[in-house]
């Protein structure tokens, strides 16, 4: 294996420390590592600058990494990172590596504003620009989008926001995209898609836009979230999430690493955007009532326990 490059984090690590990836590091964690440690932040920035002062050593590294790691004849990255957990592979680099390695570098030029770190700051948003037109030229599909799938497509949406206004073209062209890709998932397990991955990951990208401006849009937002609750997740008691699920003698079966806390995680994110926040009140059932518009009206969501409990488990022996 080889060594993780300085201003890069491990693919992933045993809890105390050390390296358990198959691989050495992967080009999107870096850049999504660099978006969090500024995401934290920017949600409190008041109270927060010691941390930013504190983290921006790690911000610093991982930019100019990314800076480097530049392919002179494209100005993207090289095709030779390891995308998410992937070797190298023809049709490199994707949106899947170089989205995130945009929002990191605009992360990094707000991290260097916030702390007065001029050239640092016209290094980083320099980048972040060369890599904003060498997308837009290099990265085009149906109707104008960037990204042909659902997944690479919500990252899009949200949090790369590759157009900061979700009013332009290429990012409504996006979000059409996104929901074509995704509607066959929801027809399961009877349709015709037989296997999926990260649903809540294109849904949360619809669901930030579609809050700003397509409110009827939600619609379709809150139907996935209900089949990932009442089919995906219901086919065991437990009603825990993994990565990914395929269809077995006609019943869901919901696959690996269960419980799957990303996959967990963009789901409720994913509700937020969808219904709002609403705070927890014990003795309410499995499900909270959220409000479905700002006029202070809910919708109830069907309490699932019952079904998940009388649901018939899968015996893992048996898959």
């Amino acid at each position: 294996m080889q060594p993780t490059p300085d201003g890069n984090w491990f693919m992933t690590n045993y809890a105390d420390g050390p390296d358990a990836g198959i691989f050495s590091w992967e080009i999107d964690e870096a850049g999504l590592g660099l978006w969090t440690l500024w995401r934290h932040y920017q949600r409190a920035p008041a109270s927060r600058r010691a941390y930013l002062e504190r983290v921006y050593p790690a911000i610093r590294r991982t930019a100019g990494f990314l800076i480097a790691f530049r392919d002179p004849s494209t100005s993207l990255q090289p095709p030779t990172a390891c995308e998410d957990d992937f070797q190298p592979r023809s049709g490199q680099p994707t949106m899947h590596g170089v989205g995130p390695a945009l929002l990191a570098m605009r992360s990094a030029a707000a991290a260097a504003h916030a702390l007065g770190h001029g050239d640092d700051e016209r290094r980083f948003a320099d980048r972040a620009a060369e890599l904003a037109r060498a997308i837009d030229g290099h990265y085009q599909v149906d109707g104008g989008a960037w990204a042909s799938d659902y997944s690479d497509g919500g990252w899009i949406l949200w949090p790369e926001r590759i157009k900061s206004s979700y009013g332009n073209a290429r990012m409504r062209a996006e979000a059409r995209v996104v929901w074509h890709e995704l509607a066959p998932s929801f027809q399961a397990p009877a349709g015709p898609r037989k296997a999926g991955c990260y649903e809540a990951k294109g849904l949360l990208g619809l669901g930030h836009l579609d809050r700003q401006v397509n409110p009827s849009g939600l619609a379709n937002v809150r139907r996935g979230l209900r089949w990932i609750a009442d089919v995906e997740a219901a086919w065991q008691p437990t009603g825990i999430l993994g990565e990914c699920w395929f269809v077995s003698n006609g019943r869901m079966i919901s696959v690996p690493s269960q419980p799957h806390i990303w996959e967990q995680s963009l789901f409720y994110l994913a509700s937020l955007e969808a219904w709002g926040a609403s705070p927890y009140r014990a003795g309410r059932g499995s499900f909270s009532e959220f409000p479905s518009n700002s006029d202070g009206k809910s919708e109830k969501l069907r309490d699932l326990s019952q079904r998940r409990r009388a649901s018939r488990a899968v015996p893992f022996g048996g898959l």
